[in-house]
């Protein structure tokens, strides 16, 4: 049996005893510290940076040699995922991850009128038991309310006194055919909708009363500690003793986090909040509920359920009433779950007309695509390269993040929140590295240009900004970041699997590119994209810029709609029956399209590199990197 050792880990001020055999990931794994791991553990991303306090660290191994450079082996600057725990030892997180984001502000609609309330109160006086009416407590509710079939043991217990205090005259309270409370006084009722995202975690405070989001909160979801996407979750199921039971935690501790916020402003929400409504990818919501997501990752790729289900919230962790009722909506297939859903309901994908796409651009990719009464929906692993994963400078979309890229004589950047860059997140990498194609720095392989290679007109502002690398060329955004080939490559992946499964979807509809009405992005990522970036990189079919429109967090969206209107979650069961789920691995033609769909469009790339778009947030102008001084630059 392994000894005890205690950690420390700063700024966070959290100390955890681990046993002796654990990483220092595990351990904080366990202690709830956000350490950025988008490979879950297994030392190839290089993402999870930590430094050793102690003066003494361990030697650097062989992983931490690949990711780590000289002056950061000097430092003291380890991998979380190759560093053992030993007793006493002290950890600075270097990256630390934010815990807040802003998906959860992004519903346009935050009024939703006309429409029928799935919380029903009613305010009944009851004739009191007398020599001549000796009719049950129970019989003389359901008589007043014959919709009423059932109630929980708890409020069972309640009622004897709660109608004898009140002279019998109580509100009730009902969600479907079910009692869930009776008061004497009369209350503001709630309900709360979450988007449970692979990377993001949306919860929206409604008043069931007005039908009004009244709060909104976004943060990470903690199950990014086990890996950046649901493979790697799943895998840690399997691999780490407990880990299903981990993954449910932290998942539901993401989500109780956001809610004392909720129940700090509004005292008596907790008491008062009646139904959640939760959507998320097919893994997420297994992971959620606590049910072993095993047959999502192997073939025939089974869901453990695919039905909408209602449960009691408490069962799943969240700190709610025990009368709370928490519903998920129907997943479509194994990776097309109810955040499609839920997104494909806001846009009105069930309403016939000419041919609509819908993408939700992440980790997990989906593509729905609606013409006349049919709908047709895929999913692909796009890898977590465009929220900022698997990229050497890659980050989150936070403060110190490169958001956008103009490239002419110079490069120009936006960053997010300060003028001091730390990295570069996904809408600046495809900012880049479309300005880039169009400038002629990289060609229709995906390969970084030699300088001496370069077409006529370039710069020499731009000329300097390009360096071999140990693993072909670099270009440098600022005197510290730069893109290497090896990030190319990861986005290639990213934009050849979505591209793919638009192709592939289109096909089975008998849709060409001309026919398409509009191509809606979803979520928050989707909507920070510029629409010129997208179809430069050939992500996007080749449409015209007005064809395509961010409809922000669609999920969540669709989420609030099923937990206000019985009409709308109706219609969202509905829905779930008529989408056509096509799936990618197992089709004839994907490989070739996907390989296909890897390579750069030259005639994109000369029609869409134009003028550049106005940067948003702080732009700067990064100081161009002289051949000289590169040995000089602070060292990553």
């Amino acid at each position: 049996m392994n000894n005890q050792v205690l950690i420390s880990f700063y700024p966070q001020g959290k100390k955890i005893s681990v046993p002796s055999d654990f990483t220092v990931l595990e351990a904080a794994q366990l202690a709830g510290v956000m350490i950025d791991s988008v490979c879950g553990g297994k030392g190839r991303c290089g993402k999870c940076l930590i430094k050793d306090l102690s003066g003494k660290p361990q030697e650097p191994t062989e992983n931490e040699n690949k990711f780590l450079s000289p002056r950061q082996v000097r430092e003291g600057i380890r991998l979380a995922c190759q560093t053992r725990v030993r007793e006493g030892l002290e950890v600075q997180v270097v990256n630390e991850v934010l815990e807040s984001g802003s998906k959860g502000k992004e519903i346009e609609r935050a009024v939703f009128n006309n429409i029928e309330g799935r919380i029903k109160k009613r305010r009944i006086e009851l004739a009191p038991p007398s020599e001549k009416d000796q009719t049950s407590d129970w019989d003389r509710i359901t008589s007043a309310l014959p919709e009423t079939k059932q109630a929980s043991l708890e409020i069972l217990k309640k009622i004897p006194g709660l109608l004898r205090k009140s002279d019998f005259n109580l509100t009730f309270t009902l969600f479907q055919d079910e009692l869930l409370t009776a008061d004497a006084g009369d209350s503001t009722d709630y309900g709360l909708a979450i988007d449970l995202g692979t990377t993001t975690v949306a919860v929206y405070l409604v008043d069931l009363g007005s039908n009004q989001i009244i709060a909104s909160r976004a943060a990470l979801n903690r199950q990014m500690l086990f890996g950046a996407d649901v493979i790697s979750r799943i895998e840690a199921t399997r691999n780490q003793p407990d880990g299903l039971n981990k993954l449910q935690k932290a998942a539901a501790d993401a989500i109780n986090a956001i809610l004392e916020e909720f129940f700090a402003q509004i005292s008596s929400c907790r008491e008062n909040t009646h139904l959640v409504i939760l959507v998320g990818n097919p893994a997420m919501i297994h992971l959620f509920l606590g049910i072993n997501p095993r047959g999502l990752a192997e073939f025939p790729f089974i869901p453990v359920f695919s039905r909408a289900f209602t449960l009691r919230a408490v069962e799943t962790g969240l700190n709610l009433p025990a009368h709370t009722r928490l519903e998920t909506l129907p997943l479509i297939s194994a990776y097309v779950g109810a955040d499609s859903l839920a997104a494909a309901l806001t846009v009105d994908m069930d309403t016939p007309g000419p041919p609509r796409l819908l993408l939700d651009i992440g980790t997990n990719g989906e593509v729905v695509l609606a013409y006349n009464d049919t709908i047709w929906a895929c999913s692909t692993a796009a890898g977590p390269a465009l929220e900022g994963g698997a990229v050497r400078f890659g980050m989150r979309a936070e403060p110190g993040a490169i958001s956008a890229v103009t490239i002419d004589d110079d490069v120009r950047i936006s960053i997010i929140g300060t003028h001091q860059a730390k990295g570069l997140c996904g809408s600046g990498l495809l900012d880049a590295v479309a300005q880039m194609l169009g400038r002629g720095l990289i060609g229709k392989t995906g390969r970084i240009i030699n300088s001496g290679n370069l077409p006529d007109g370039i710069s020499d502002n731009i000329i300097r900004r390009l360096s071999p690398g140990s693993k072909g060329q670099r270009f440098y955004l600022n005197p510290e970041i730069y893109l290497t080939q090896g990030d190319i490559s990861q986005l290639q992946l990213a934009k050849g699997a979505m591209r793919a499964g638009v192709e592939i979807l289109m096909e089975a509809a008998g849709v060409r590119v001309d026919d398409l009405e509009e191509i809606m992005l979803a979520g928050a990522f989707g909507a920070n994209l510029k629409p010129e970036s997208l179809i430069a990189i050939g992500l996007l079919p080749p449409v015209p810029l007005e064809k395509v429109r961010p409809v922000g967090n669609a999920a969540g969206a669709g989420a609030v709609l099923c937990l206000l209107s019985q009409e709308h979650h109706q219609r969202a069961l509905r829905l779930a029956g008529q989408i056509q789920h096509l799936e990618l691995s197992l089709h004839k033609d994907f490989q070739e399209r996907f390989i296909q769909a890897i390579k750069f469009e030259s005639e994109l790339i000369r029609k869409y590199h134009g003028s550049p778009s106005p940067l948003g947030g702080c732009a700067a102008i990064s100081k161009p990197v002289h051949p000289d001084e590169q040995s000089t630059l602070p060292p990553r």
